[in-house]
């Protein structure tokens, strides 16, 4: 059994690098026989300075998510979420308003810290979804966050860390196996840079279960959990980014008996 590839998971504030940080990171070395070649590896990361988290009014915390995610939760403030300082909407808002299009990490980072532009945003939805909002009873909380924060380490030692993981088993860039390699590549561009160039490209679980679907004439949802049903596979977390990356093992492992492959 050799290393030959790794499925990769983020698990984000958002569905935008440029608005919402990155929050966990997870690795997969996978065999040429598709399966696990060891444990994997998988940490969280420090959201940047001044981030804030969206605090849902008091009559919004107790809708499920499945609700969130049809028609977001309204806001009472955000909350930064290292300083625990409340933020008004109508702030947000105004430092919303003095963006002027996209920027590279670092000069957004600064103009941040000038007040020159709105901090990064973790959005209520994903935070219910990843657990960073919500404490051990699975109630809106920033005790989830600052349980979060304590396992956490700052971006720069996470993209150091997953370069050296990779080391370990692979003399040559491997290929990156991902549910939406559009988005998880994205972030890792954005916001581990070296890890992302010691990927030589990526593959999508996602765009294998759409031709799926298109060669055998059926329809269905495109999700990772649609595909892990369909391979029989039970997830063994909510959206952790580790678990997630052994889901994405076990859809392509069924992808590739129908006649798939990498």
């Amino acid at each position: 059994m050799n290393p030959t590839f790794i499925t990769t998971d983020t698990e984000t504030g958002g569905l935008d690098p440029r608005t919402a940080p990155l929050l966990s990171v997870a690795v997969l070395i996978c065999s040429d026989t598709y399966e696990e070649y060891d444990r994997g590896w998988e940490q969280k990361v420090l959201p940047p300075p001044k981030t804030l988290l969206e605090w849902p009014k008091e009559a919004e915390q107790s809708r499920d998510l499945a609700s969130w995610k049809k028609e977001p939760p309204e806001l009472e403030a955000y909350v930064d979420v290292h300083t625990l300082k409340v933020v008004s909407v109508e702030e947000v808002e105004y430092l919303k308003s003095l963006e002027d299009g996209p920027l590279p990490f670092k000069e957004r980072l600064q103009r941040i810290d000038e007040g020159k532009c709105c901090p990064l945003i973790i959005q209520a939805v994903a935070a219910s979804i990843n657990g960073y909002g919500k404490d051990s009873e699975g109630n809106w909380s920033l005790t989830g966050s600052q349980v979060w924060h304590s396992k956490a380490i700052p971006l720069d030692r996470a993209d150091e860390m997953y370069v050296n993981y990779l080391k370990q088993a692979f003399t040559a860039a491997p290929i990156a196996v991902t549910h939406n390699s559009d988005f998880d590549s994205t972030y890792l561009e954005y916001y581990l840079p070296n890890a992302f160039r010691s990927i030589e490209s990526f593959q999508c679980t996602m765009k294998k279960l759409r031709e799926h679907y298109k060669r055998t004439g059926t329809n269905g949802k495109a999700s990772l959990d649609t595909l892990i049903k369909l391979a029989g596979y039970e997830s063994e977390g909510a959206h952790g980014a580790l678990s997630d990356a052994r889901s994405c093992l076990a859809g392509l492992r069924w992808l590739m008996r129908k006649q798939h492959t990498v």
